[in-house]
């Protein structure tokens, strides 16, 4: 009897004492989003692109979170060296609430403001055994077409229980710290992770702009970007993600 009262003392200290804490559901994360001109160059010329852009080009966004809502907005709106050259999605507003499955975006097309309302990006993740560090948090690899023909690269932590991300990405089993698209030679990688309550107040859609629909939106881009240069229209994912 002695045994049995003590293996029951042991198997009971294990699961009290040994529980590990709840994971966190709420917290600011501090995204850089850069960007290879370079490419551009390359493709369509100094001319097109400036001889003295820099080749990388850096903006950093500020994620807010908790649990099923979240809000990314710009920490500043100055990229690092010689400014932001006109790159779109440079003071994007992205206001998600997974529950409810809606996402209201702040997109600025040639100085002209927009609301876009929609549901949250359906995106077809499909996951792999491949790991990263990032933010001191290690992230597990997807990979996923978007946008009919654009190749995405993510990376996701279950240490943080939430399915949401910067910009639109989303639906991953945990936040997502890192995306890439390879061939348009642009990503975004968490740089600090703070875990810490939010104040919900601050976690709200966009008011700024007009609102329209996802096809009118996209009419207006279309007609908006046609007469300029044509290395612009390789921009035209940014005003959809």
């Amino acid at each position: 009897m002695r045994y049995v009262l003590l293996f029951l003392f042991i198997f009971l200290g294990t699961l009290v004492f040994g529980q590990s804490p709840p994971l966190p559901v709420e917290g600011s994360i501090v995204f850089e989003r850069k960007e290879n001109s370079a490419y551009f160059k390359k493709k369509w010329g100094t001319s097109n692109t400036g001889d003295q852009a820099p080749d990388f080009k850096s903006l950093f966004f500020e994620l807010k979170f908790t649990g099923t809502k979240s809000v990314y907005m710009p920490v500043d709106s100055v990229i690092k060296q010689n400014g932001t050259g006109g790159l779109p999605g440079a003071d994007n507003i992205v206001y998600t609430d997974i529950e409810n499955n809606t996402t209201t975006c702040m997109r600025n097309v040639l100085g002209t403001y927009f609301l876009l309302e929609k549901p949250v990006a359906p995106i077809k993740w499909k996951l792999t055994g491949e790991t990263r560090m990032i933010a001191g948090f290690e992230c597990r690899r997807a990979n996923a077409i978007i946008l009919d023909s654009i190749y995405v690269v993510a990376f996701y932590t279950d240490n943080i229980v939430s399915n949401l991300g910067p910009e639109t990405f989303a639906g991953l089993p945990g936040m997502i710290l890192g995306v890439a698209l390879p061939h348009q030679h642009v990503s975004w990688f968490a740089q600090t992770v703070n875990l810490r309550n939010v104040d919900e107040t601050s976690i709200r859609p966009p008011v700024k702009g007009n609102k329209t629909t996802s096809s009118g939106f996209l009419t207006t881009v279309k007609s908006s970007l046609g007469p300029l240069d044509p290395y612009l229209n390789e921009y035209l994912y940014m005003y959809l993600l």
